[in-house]
């Protein structure tokens, strides 16, 4: 009975007294507590507190989906190199996408025949391989003396000349050199080289091309066997060569006013046909002047160093005949004479690098001719060993083989395969750039582009990017370092010079880059845009991560000393963001082509 008590109790310990157990209770003296009877909430409050739970579920909902909404935006500025500048543009104002369809940029056939065919993309052979060993060793040179006058010429050596003269092909008489002599604009006598400003290249580096180095080092030349002698002093002859200044203006009775009355008197001429001015300039006077105007000068010339001046009645400077004569007031100086002149030809196969806008000179292209230069000086440079300790240890490749000849072998072998894989990396990029731009032309000529001229700053600032970046790694690559700024300005003058343009610095450069194909540039970078959106492309992290390692390798293997500028040196320099922005673009635009080249092969075949 007690056990049943205590379980019964047990079972009941929580539940509510009874009126009998209350009163057993009462009884004994034990006090009760009551609980105080709740009171009712008012209705309006009860419709306060709904409302900020409903607004609170509300505030989840909106907080979930705007998670939503920014992990879109984070992958969009993650994935799309241009989110930051293009998306903040109102695309509909620039292009007119009802143009740019999908037939618009698959319905395209692109002529490659050009690149298949140049030179420039033909893969190399094991015969080349001697060249590029060449091309290594002279960027591993090392200064041994300066300045030498007895040092022959030879690879990788820095040296000085002035060229006398440039003939069409391989004249042997002095009449066939009159017939082929071309005079040198001035716009190229940097170029050329002047007494004043010599031409300075070094020898491999090719610029008058690999067969004018090759000659060059085999005529076995010293800076001596041409070194000149002037003479400063005395009269001239027509025997002499000189280095002159002189113009020549157009005036009214010049023969027989005064000097005063003539000046005032002045016809208004143009440079072209009513004057000749000449700085500083080489002239053989019985050779490259007409026999009256080379007298003239020797009759008149004081002696060297002095200005003089004189008269030449009914003459023409034109070259047109008796109609274009006229009475010239002719003013000069005769800076010094070439008492003793010793000059070098060379023969050789002129590259192609001149334009249709250098005139005679573009007929040069790919032909003959001869250079005839006096050397003034060479800088001495000494060329490394290249065996397999310099291959190892300074080009840091692993190699299998133990000796020497082995080890050259296996990195020819080696050097072969990646510059070839380079060489189709090339041509695939300048066919894409190629199939970009008959885009732009195709949409030009549809108005796809409503506008293009926009000044906002943010793209114009992209565009500049672009031209600036392109500009430094061609430098980087050329210096195997960072450039200093007078390096950059340096070697892009140089570039200039090669396209036929003069500049005087980088800043120039790039001005005159975004002048010229700003425009072009900004309506291929909205074209690429619109087409990776509309065709869904996207870049994975893992393909991102990949690119950048690929492009600081490339990077760091362009360098002369990789230790010190390696990965982390370029992320530093550049910046994290600024490196994974560009490696974007660089997969958009390579997405976008191989898309285009793709539907190209389809229709072709």
């Amino acid at each position: 009975m007690k056990k049943k008590q205590q379980k019964r109790g047990k079972y009941n310990a929580k539940a509510p007294l009874s009126k009998k157990q209350r009163k057993k209770l009462e009884k004994r003296g034990v006090v009760i507590k009551t609980r105080a009877e709740r009171e009712r909430m008012p209705r309006e409050k009860k419709w306060l507190i709904s409302l900020i739970a409903a607004i609170c579920v509300l505030a989840i909902a909106c907080a979930s989906f705007g998670a939503i909404l920014l992990a879109r935006a984070i992958e969009k500025a993650m994935y799309d190199p241009y989110a930051s500048v293009f998306d903040t543009l109102k695309m509909g104002k620039h292009l007119n996408t009802k143009e740019l369809d999908e037939d618009f940029y698959t319905g395209n056939i692109f002529n490659f025949a050009d690149f298949e065919a140049s030179d420039s993309y033909q893969p190399m052979t094991m015969a080349d391989m001697d060249a590029v060993i060449d091309r290594v060793r002279i960027n591993h040179r090392t200064l041994s003396k300066e300045l030498q006058k007895q040092a022959v010429i030879g690879l990788g050596d820095t040296v000085a000349f002035y060229i006398t003269d440039l003939f069409k092909g391989a004249p042997e008489t002095k009449e066939e050199e009159k017939a082929n002599r071309l005079v040198i604009p001035s716009t190229m006598q940097d170029y050329f080289g002047t007494y004043t400003s010599p031409a300075t290249i070094v020898v491999g580096d090719e610029f008058f091309g690999k067969d004018f180095d090759q000659k060059l080092i085999a005529l076995g030349a010293k800076p001596e066997d041409t070194v000149r002698e002037t003479r400063e002093n005395g009269k001239i002859s027509l025997s002499d060569t000189v280095c002159i200044t002189y113009y020549m203006n157009k005036s009214k009775k010049a023969s027989s006013t005064p000097y005063a009355e003539e000046i005032a008197d002045r016809y208004v001429w143009d440079v072209q046909n009513a004057s000749v001015y000449k700085d500083m300039v080489r002239v053989d006077l019985d050779e490259q002047l007409d026999a009256r105007l080379s007298q003239a000068l020797v009759d008149n010339c004081p002696t060297i160093g002095e200005f003089f001046s004189f008269v030449l009645e009914d003459y023409d400077i034109t070259g047109k005949g008796a109609s274009s004569k006229d009475d010239y007031k002719v003013t000069a100086r005769v800076v010094y004479a070439l008492t003793e002149e010793t000059t070098k030809d060379i023969t050789f196969t002129v590259p192609e690098i001149f334009t249709e806008s250098d005139g005679d000179f573009y007929a040069l292209n790919g032909k003959t001719a001869t250079m005839r230069v006096t050397f003034l000086y060479v800088d001495d440079y000494e060329l490394p060993t290249f065996d397999r300790a310099f291959i190892t240890d300074t080009l840091k490749m692993e190699i299998t083989a133990t000796d020497d000849a082995g080890a050259v072998a296996e990195y020819k072998e080696k050097k072969l395969a990646e510059l070839n894989e380079q060489i189709a990396v090339e041509k695939e990029n300048a066919k894409i750039l190629a199939a970009l731009n008959e885009l732009v032309k195709k949409a030009q000529s549809s108005e796809a582009f409503l506008e293009t001229t926009s000044n906002t700053s943010q793209i114009a600032a992209t565009i500049e990017a672009l031209v600036t970046r392109t500009l430094l790694e061609r430098c980087l690559r050329a210096y195997g370092h960072p450039p200093t700024q007078a390096e950059l300005d340096e070697y892009t003058v140089m570039i200039a010079n090669t396209q036929g343009a003069t500049i005087a610095d980088a800043s120039e450069y790039i001005s005159a880059v975004l002048s010229s194909e700003g425009k072009t540039m900004l309506q291929r970078e909205l074209l690429v845009y619109h087409i990776f959106r509309a065709e869904g492309m996207k870049i994975t992290d893992a393909a991102l991560d990949k690119a950048c390692t690929d492009y600081l390798d490339s990077l760091v293997g362009a360098m002369s000393d990789p230790e010190t500028h390696n990965a982390e040196y370029f992320v530093q320099l550049y910046g994290e963001a600024t490196l994974k922005s560009q490696v974007r673009r660089d997969l958009v635009y390579a997405m976008v082509g191989e898309f285009l080249l793709g539907a190209n092969r389809q229709q072709t075949k």
